[in-house]
């Protein structure tokens, strides 16, 4: 599996609300870099079900806001070695019209195990960009 079928794999779990399949995507551990001021890196999937708590709710919020689509651009792309890469990726939300809902940055860490890639890391405002878009939107509850 190459990069980019990962990611294609991660965008389309992440719209199918398909918890297991996003995990899947993961090293394990997989760091996430939180953008919360003083929280330190959420290291998943160290607890299960902290784990799919967390995954569960940035679905939710999506659910809500009515994502459709993420498209992603590449701004840059650096292999550090034939196992490690990292990408800096660009993402749009979008509902089913191809309207934006919010976008936000991500560095992505890369790693190879057991010859399939996966997702060792991850930096982003993901979190501020979509929960600023639910506030907006006022999103209804399920």
């Amino acid at each position: 599996m190459t990069i980019d079928i990962l990611l294609a794999t991660y965008r389309e779990a992440f719209i199918a609300a398909d918890v297991d399949a996003i995990g899947a995507c993961f090293a394990s551990p997989c760091v996430f870099v939180s953008e919360r001021v003083g929280e330190g890196p959420v290291v998943l999937p160290s607890d299960p079900v902290a784990s799919r708590i967390r995954v569960g709710q940035i679905l939710d919020w999506n659910r809500r806001l009515g994502v459709a689509r993420l498209s992603s651009q590449m701004r840059w792309s650096l292999e550090l070695s034939p196992r490690q890469a990292c990408r800096h990726l660009h993402v749009v939300a979008q509902d089913k019209a191809g309207a934006a809902l919010y976008a936000f940055d991500g560095v992505y860490t890369f790693a190879m195990f057991d010859r399939q890639w996966r997702i060792a890391a991850i930096s982003h405002n993901q979190i501020p960009a979509m929960v600023a878009r639910v506030q907006a939107t006022n999103a209804p509850e399920a």
